[in-house]
């Protein structure tokens, strides 16, 4: 709604209630009205700088012996100002007690002239109940006149609170017992509503029912409501935000006396449903909105009695359809709004302030609570009485259904004894023809995992002698084309030695053969494993005189560092072919002038087995960790072409860790780019003669 319908509305609200001010006759009481430029700042200071007769004659104050009256706020954003004068006719000093009964004063000033100067106290809602002089739940004063005294007093007056507030003027006994009276009253009410609440939320823990949720959930906002709308929340803590609390309980109460609405007299009319859900909606919003800027109340106060007379208006219309607890539901509804109507109608004039409007809105939110409760009691006992007519029907339903199934079972059993003979005989057919087909499934998949494993067998065959038989035979093609050229310059005896070399290669190039069938006889596990003791500098001697004429083509040395004292329990196959296939890359990737190094040292283990470890460096390119996580799998290799574009299938690294890890052991490299590469592999120095492998069928 737009701020301009809003203070029109406020606008014909304010001369509404002024049309009704009444005030008694004999002590009146004038409203100075919103503030004009004047007093726009008004403070002590101002007073006593100000023309006084001027103040007088736009306050009109009079003389009064007593004053008990009741004005009408029209304004949320201005100050109020109030001025009169009290007299103290007797011959003594007399005290009496000034102030407003309405709690929802933010700032509640009081003003009066003494030989000293202005005399200023402050109370209100600013001020923590705690601090004030009376602690009192409304702002009050004490005032003191000697015997014949006059005092002008003024009273400044801040809230956003709309409506009819009281002042007063009462001696101090008669403070004390009205204040004792209500707080009996009050708090007479709180005893019983907490009663009503502890009711309900033994019947919620035990029938779990969401009716009975909403219902504590509104009897606890209607609590905190009265608590906050009475003023006595101030006693319990000084702290509370009355005004600010007092509508969001309101926004929350709407939303679950809206939800208990639709719970109790389930409407099956959906346009009632609708607009049930939209009110619904509407108060929830408004909640959020409370929360965030207290400012949205007046939007509060425009929603709430249109959505309280739809809540009565459904319960009447379903009161005419005799629907089950409406009757208790129309009496709650119209308890609750006839204590709202007092208030709005005291507000406006309609109806003067007394005791029993004063606790008109009191009296009707516990009709509410106390018939709500009782409907819900009455709920109770409906739900008994019809959980024990439908327990009969069950019975009776049950007992015909019995008798009726009784003569069907015996007709069914027959069918069923014809049905179950020939479903045996068919389901031993199907199991017969499912163990056929099971067995054809089993030898199709047993062949198909055989013929996989063969082509896997085949491709890595293929693939690693063509990576493993170049070295030896660039070996035996140098040679030969070395002493092919110079036969004639060459002495017998050189002739003999190259001769001799290449007899050596043909001789481990016919082992590697032998060795690769062996190894692919292993992939399918037929083939015997025989590590036996070996001296592991005879084995790093015979791989560098194999590949030292490669080797010396590209000008690189090879050092070993082996120990002669060494030994290895190894297949001296498999450990020759990890050798050379390592030494065989280092040089592959180390340049021209490049050095290599075959080093071993006995390695200490937790497990039973000692291990030696053989390492192979070199000064070459080196490899990058993406290339590493990819150099010891099948089919993931990188291959890399030498510093002389040297080729390989990149096979040979698979064939070491294969190898390595048959002897129990694992195979590792620490490289990086420029600096070189230095793999490790562990090999056994001792091995229990139980744990050899030996399988046989090769």
């Amino acid at each position: 709604m737009s701020q301009v319908i809003k203070r029109a509305i406020v606008a014909i609200i304010s001369v509404f209630c002024l049309l009704n001010i009444t005030f008694a006759s004999e002590i009146p009481i004038y409203d100075i009205g919103k503030e004009n430029s004047q007093l726009k700042d008004f403070t002590v200071g101002l007073i006593v700088d100000s023309d006084q007769e001027n103040i007088d004659q736009i306050s009109k104050i009079k003389d009064v012996e007593l004053l008990n009256s009741r004005f009408t706020i029209t304004s949320l954003e201005n100050n109020y100002w109030f001025a009169f004068r009290i007299k103290n006719s007797t011959s003594q000093t007399i005290r009496r007690v000034v102030g407003f009964d309405e709690v929802f004063m933010e700032t509640a000033d009081l003003y009066y002239r003494t030989d000293a100067g202005w005399h200023h106290e402050k109370n209100g809602l600013s001020q923590p109940i705690n601090l004030r002089e009376i602690k009192n739940r409304c702002p009050v004063f004490f005032i003191s006149l000697s015997a014949g005294e006059t005092k002008t007093i003024y009273l400044k007056l801040h809230s956003k609170f709309s409506g009819v507030v009281g002042v007063f003027l009462e001696e101090i006994p008669e403070f004390v017992l009205d204040e004792q009276t209500r707080i009996i009253g009050y708090w007479g009410y709180f005893g019983a509503a907490l009663a009503i609440l502890l009711y309900n939320l033994f019947l919620l823990f035990h029938i779990r029912e969401r009716i009975y949720l909403y219902y504590v959930i509104n009897v606890i906002c209607i609590i905190v409501f009265n608590l906050l709308y009475s003023g006595y929340s101030l006693y319990l803590n000084s702290d509370v935000n009355t005004f600010y609390d007092l509508h969001v309980s309101s926004a929350v109460m709407g939303v679950f006396l809206t939800l208990f609405t639709r719970e109790i007299l389930r409407p099956k009319n959906q346009w009632i449903n609708r607009v049930l859900n939209i009110i619904i909606g509407i108060y929830v919003v408004l909640s959020f909105l409370l929360v965030i800027d207290i400012c949205f109340y007046e939007w509060l106060l425009l929603f709430a009695m249109p959505s309280m007379l739809f809540l009565l208006f459904t319960g009447v219309y379903y009161l005419i359809k005799k629907t089950p607890l409406t009757r208790f539901y129309v009496i709650a509804m119209s308890g609750y709004l006839l204590g709202l109507f007092m208030i709005a109608a005291v507000s406006i004039g309609l109806i003067p302030f007394n005791t029993f409007t004063r606790y008109g809105f009191l009296m009707g939110s516990f009709i509410e609570l106390l018939v709500f409760s009782l409907a819900l009691a009455y709920r109770v006992k409906l739900l008994q009485v019809e959980k024990i007519t439908y327990q009969n029907q069950l019975l009776a339903t049950e007992k015909s259904m019995n008798n009726k199934l009784e003569t069907q079972v015996q007709l069914r059993t027959k069918d069923l004894v014809h049905l179950t003979r020939e479903l045996q005989t068919t389901n031993i057919k199907l199991a017969q023809q499912i163990d056929e087909k099971n067995n054809a499934l089993t030898a199709l998949e047993k062949s198909e995992l055989e013929l996989h494993e063969s082509n896997e067998t085949k491709d890595k065959f293929f693939s690693i002698i063509a990576h493993d038989l170049k070295s030896p035979l660039s070996a035996m093609l140098g040679l030969s084309k070395l002493l092919n050229d110079n036969f004639d310059d060459f002495t017998v005896s050189e002739q003999r030695k190259y001769l001799s070399y290449i007899h050596q290669s043909v001789k481990h190039t016919h082992k590697l053969l032998d060795n690769l069938l062996l190894w692919s006889l292993s992939q399918k596990g037929v083939i015997e494993f025989k590590p036996e003791k070996l001296k592991l500098n005879l084995l790093s001697a015979e791989t560098i005189e194999l590949l030292k004429e490669v080797a010396a083509g590209k000008s690189i040395k090879i050092k070993d560092e082996t120990q002669e004292d060494i030994y290895v329990n190894a297949d001296s196959n498999m450990l020759l072919t990890v050798l050379r296939n390592l030494v065989s890359n280092a040089i592959k990737f180390t340049p021209k002038g490049g050095e290599i190094i075959i080093k071993a040292q006995k390695l200490s283990s937790e497990r039973e087995l000692n291990f030696t470890e053989i390492s192979v460096k070199d000064n070459g390119i080196g490899i990058s960790l993406e290339t590493q996580s990819k150099l010891f799998s099948l089919g993931e290799n990188s291959i890399t072409n030498g510093t002389e574009n040297e080729t390989g299938t990149g096979l040979g690294l698979v064939l070491c860790k294969e190898f390595v890890e048959k002897h129990d052991g694992n195979i590792q490299l620490d490289s990086e780019l420029g600096k070189g590469s230095t793999f490790y592999f562990t090999i056994p120095t001792n091995i229990a003669r139980s744990e050899l492998e030996t399988v046989s069928g090769c």
